[in-house]
């Protein structure tokens, strides 16, 4: 995979983002169930969530781009933004911001709140897009930094994915909160492989390490299985 072709699917990947998360918001203002939540049993994107992968599609079209500043900025936002929603988890605090957009229409356990693995996720993917923003030289160890960040969102993005493929609840460790919707954790599967390889391939260096970012999300993967 050349560089040039890398760098044109990192822009199609912010479309195919832009598009789930702008038509996801959209669901919200107009109560429409159906792209919120795609299925009556299934749980739904929440608000914040949309406008998290927003931003962070943003980032990933303003890479290798004059604008990639901005990027940066958008990257970093999103990574502190759902930072200050997990942290209201430990404190058992609301911090008003699960609603600060828009007011749910839909029941749920802690209304507009997304999980805390769905936060956990964009932590993980905005760290590794707002370094991938600011990095001039991709050398071994940034590039391995980002891909194992972004295997580990993968990660936690596949475990609700099977559970909703076998149709199976297997997010025992995080049941007692509100779960992941299906179209995020596909969304963090999809980016986190990509942002993976996109490390991979701007590694200016012979990288013999990316058998160890896969490991690390199979590893997770299995952590939350038996956790």
């Amino acid at each position: 995979m050349k560089q040039p072709r890398i760098d044109s699917l990192a822009k199609l990947l912010a479309l195919l983002l832009g598009a789930i998360s702008v038509t996801v918001m959209w669901g919200w203002y107009t109560h429409n169930g159906f792209v919120v939540q795609l299925s009556p049993d299934f749980t739904p994107m929440k608000f914040n969530t949309a406008l998290s992968l927003f931003l962070c599609s943003i980032t990933l079209l303003t890479l290798n781009t004059k604008f990639k500043r901005i990027g940066a900025i958008t990257a970093l936002l999103c990574c502190i933004f759902n930072f200050i929603t997990l942290l209201q988890y430990p404190l058992g605090r609301n911090l008003n911001i699960d609603t600060l957009f828009v007011k749910p229409f839909l029941n749920s356990p802690m209304p507009g709140r997304m999980a805390p693995n769905t936060a956990t996720a964009l932590i993980l993917l905005s760290l590794s897009l707002y370094t991938c923003a600011v990095t001039k030289d991709f050398t071994k160890g940034r590039s391995f930094c980002i891909a194992l960040t972004a295997s580990i969102a993968a990660a936690l993005g596949m475990v609700p994915l099977l559970g909703y493929l076998s149709g199976i609840d297997i997010e025992f460790s995080w049941s007692h909160y509100t779960r992941m919707a299906a179209h995020t954790a596909a969304c963090f599967v999809i980016s986190g492989i990509f942002i993976s390889t996109y490390a991979w391939k701007k590694s200016h260096k012979p990288a013999m390490w990316l058998p160890i970012p896969i490991c690390v999300g199979l590893l997770t993967i299995s952590i939350s299985l038996s956790a």
